[in-house]
C-alpha cells in the first residue's frame, strides 16, 4: 500500500498538467520540466506508472504542434533513460537494492494456468508440468489456488513454492506452457479471468480492505536477503483505530456506496466518458484516467484488501474528472491571435469550440 499512496498524488498532478497541455496544445519550458519531473516520480513510485506515463506522452507527440512535439519526445527519452538505464544499472546496484520480482507482470497468466491445472489435474504434459513447476510449484497449486486472487498461488513474496526471481529461460518456458494449456483448455482461462475481475463491477463489496491498516508486519524474500517490513510501534495503535473507524463507516447505510472501489474504478470513468461524448468534449485530456482503468484488469485481485490500492489513483482523480465534464474551456487569445491560456468560456462559445476541436 505504501508505494500506491506515494504514487497516487504524484500521478494525479501529472494528470492535471497533462489535461492542461491537451486543452491548449502548448508546452512551455516550465511545463516540460514539470511533466518530466512528475512523469519520472510517477514511474519510480510504481512500475505500472511507466506504461501509463509513456502512453500519455506518446499521445502528446501526436497532437502537439511541431516544436512542442519535440519537447514531448524529449520527455519520453528522459523517462526511458531514468527507468531503463540509470535506475537498474547504476542507482539500484550502488545501494544494494534488489529489483522487484519479474513474476508480478505474469499475474493473469499465472491465474489462468493455475485454474487449468485445478480443472484438469492430469491435463498437463510432462514438458508443461516441468515449466509450470519451475515458476510456481506445480504439486501444490490446487491447495493454494483462490479464484478471487492470484496471491493464493503467487504468494506475497515469501512463498517457498514460488520462484520470484526466475531466469529468462524459465519465464519463456512458462509462457510456452501458458499458450499450449490455453489452447487445450480455453474455458478454464475465461473462467479464471472472469472470476478474478468481477470485483471491479461489484457495488456491494464489504470494506474488508481497511483491515490492511492493522497488518503491521510484511515478510519479503529479495535476492539480497530476506527481511520483514514492519510498521513502527508508535503508529500501530493509531492505524488500528483508523481501520476500525473507517470499517464502521464503510458498512453504514448512506455512506457505504462511497467505500466501493467499483464506484471509482468503473462507474465514474464511464460517466465521465459518456458525458464528455454527449457534450462534444475532447476525450484526450482524460487519457491517463482511462488508461488507469484498463490497467486495473492486469492487477492480481479485484476483491478484499488489495483491490483498493490499485484503484487509488482513480479515487484521487474522481473530483477532477467529474469537474472537467461540466466545465467548458477554450483558448484565450491576444490581439495578435496567439493562444495564451485556457479560460472558462460561455456555454454557447464552448459548444462551438468543442465541436470543432474534438479528439
Amino acid at each position: 500500500m505504501a508505494k500506491d499512496t506515494l504514487h497516487a498524488p504524484i500521478f494525479m498532478l501529472f494528470c492535471f498538467l497533462f489535461a492542461e497541455v491537451c486543452f491548449d496544445k502548448r508546452l512551455s519550458v516550465k511545463r516540460l520540466a514539470a511533466l518530466i519531473a512528475l512523469g519520472i516520480l510517477a514511474t519510480l513510485t510504481k512500475k505500472t506508472g511507466y506504461y501509463l506515463i509513456l502512453l500519455s506522452l506518446l499521445a502528446l507527440v501526436i497532437i502537439l504542434r511541431k516544436k512542442a512535439r519535440i519537447g514531448a519526445l524529449f520527455a519520453i527519452a528522459a523517462l526511458f533513460l531514468v527507468n531503463s538505464v540509470l535506475m537498474p544499472r547504476l542507482v539500484l546496484p550502488a545501494f544494494n537494492v534488489s529489483p522487484g520480482s519479474s513474476i508480478e507482470a505474469l499475474a493473469i497468466p499465472i491465474q489462468q494456468v493455475s485454474r487449468a491445472v485445478v480443472d484438469h489435474p492430469d491435463g498437463a504434459s510432462d514438458e508443461e508440468r516441468e515449466a509450470i513447476d519451475a515458476l510456481i510449484g506445480y504439486d501444490t497449486i490446487a491447495e493454494r489456488f483462490n479464484s478471487r486472487t492470484v496471491d493464493g498461488v503467487k504468494g506475497l513474496g515469501a512463498d517457498t513454492n514460488v520462484n520470484y526471481y526466475p531466469s529468462g529461460g524459465t519465464i519463456a518456458a512458462f509462457m510456452k506452457a501458458w499458450l499450449t494449456m490455453g489452447i487445450k483448455y480455453p474455458m478454464s482461462y475465461i473462467y479464471a479471468t472472469a472470476e478474478l475481475e468481477t470485483g471491479w463491477f461489484t457495488l456491494n463489496t464489504p470494506p474488508s480492505w481497511f483491515d490492511m491498516l492493522s497488518e503491521h508486519d510484511f515478510p519479503i524474500q529479495p535476492p539480497n536477503g530476506a527481511t520483514t517490513i514492519s510498521r513502527p510501534e508508535m503508529f500501530r495503535t493509531s492505524s488500528t483505530a483508523i481501520a476500525q473507524t473507517w470499517s464502521v463507516l464503510g458498512r453504514t447505510g448512506g455512506f457505504s456506496i462511497f467505500f466501493q472501489p467499483a464506484l471509482y474504478a468503473i462507474v465514474i470513468p464511464i460517466v465521465v466518458a459518456a458525458t464528455r461524448l454527449i457534450r462534444h468534449q475532447r476525450q484526450l485530456p482524460m487519457l491517463p484516467l482511462y488508461l488507469s482503468v484498463l490497467m486495473l484488469f492486469l492487477s492480481p485481485v479485484s476483491f478484499w484488501n488489495e483491490c483498493v490500492r490499485y484503484a487509488l489513483p482513480l479515487i484521487y482523480l474522481a473530483p477532477f474528472a467529474l469537474g472537467c465534464c461540466f466545465t467548458s474551456t477554450i483558448p484565450s487569445t491576444k490581439p495578435g491571435g496567439n493562444a495564451t491560456q485556457t479560460q472558462i468560456a460561455p456555454k454557447h462559445m464552448a459548444r462551438i469550440d468543442n465541436r470543432n476541436d474534438c479528439l
